[in-house]
């Protein structure tokens, strides 16, 4: 009869421990939710910032407070647990000074030339030229030469130090020069040579760039102009034609 009893105390203590443990567990995964006021009141018993944001999201599997707190070293987001108020992640949104206000580059010194030489050599890979710096868009404009031979332009901000552009120049062919120009009485023979008559006109022009005399001769029955460069004595064109006969 006694061992009766005994395992009937033995399953009560069984049934009641399991009751219990179930009504903590439920309390513990039904614990009330803090308010968003109340949460602002822990937020600020911990940080010195003012709190520009909160809401209720869901995270995790568990409900979780957002806040945007700004301090005097920047912006930050909280992560804080509903139910229990401790904050669990902490990020920061943006430096003080990471926004760019109007008028910061008003006051504002450009980056100094050393800065901007270094970044061109390094973008462009070769021996920085010449920089010039434009003020009115703040910008820098570097040239600078590679082994190759090649040239390019690189477009800096000068306020950031970011490359903006950089396109390579066009090398253009020079033809080869004498040290000095040729005489007028050089360019007549030159001239004479390619036609046969007699000079009428010599005049010294620029053909675009290209120094030139032109030359115009005359015969009985027709008439040309030789277009001789100025350096180096090479003829550019001959155009011949007939005479007008004014005789009719």
């Amino acid at each position: 009869m006694k061992k009766k009893v005994y395992w009937g105390i033995g399953i009560g203590l069984v049934a009641v421990a399991i009751v219990l443990g179930s009504a903590q567990y439920m309390i513990g995964t039904n614990e009330p939710l803090m308010t968003e006021e109340e949460v602002k009141q822990v937020v600020s018993s911990k940080f010195a910032g003012d709190i520009l944001s909160s809401e209720l999201t869901h995270a995790n599997g568990k409900e979780t407070y957002k806040v945007l707190i700004e301090e005097d070293a920047g912006t930050y987001v909280l992560f804080v647990d509903a139910a229990t108020g401790k904050v669990e992640q902490l990020n920061q949104e943006e430096k003080k000074g990471d926004a760019k206000q109007p008028g910061d580059d008003e006051n504002k010194e450009p980056i100094s030339l050393e800065e901007i030489e270094q970044i061109a050599t390094r973008e462009g890979e070769g021996t920085v030229e010449t920089v010039d710096y434009r003020e009115d868009d703040k910008t820098y404009k570097a040239i600078v030469a590679k082994e190759n031979g090649k040239k390019l332009e690189i477009e800096i901000d000068g306020m950031t130090g970011k490359v903006e552009r950089t396109k390579e120049i066009e090398q253009v062919d020079e033809k080869p020069v004498s040290d000095g120009q040729i005489s007028e009485g050089e360019a007549k023979e030159i001239a004479l040579k390619e036609f046969q008559g007699t000079i009428v006109d010599i005049e010294l022009d620029d053909d675009d760039g290209l120094l030139v005399y032109e030359i115009d001769i005359e015969t009985d029955s027709q008439e040309g102009t030789v277009v001789v460069n100025a350096f180096t004595g090479e003829v550019e064109s001959v155009s011949i034609e007939a005479q007008d006969d004014d005789d009719d």
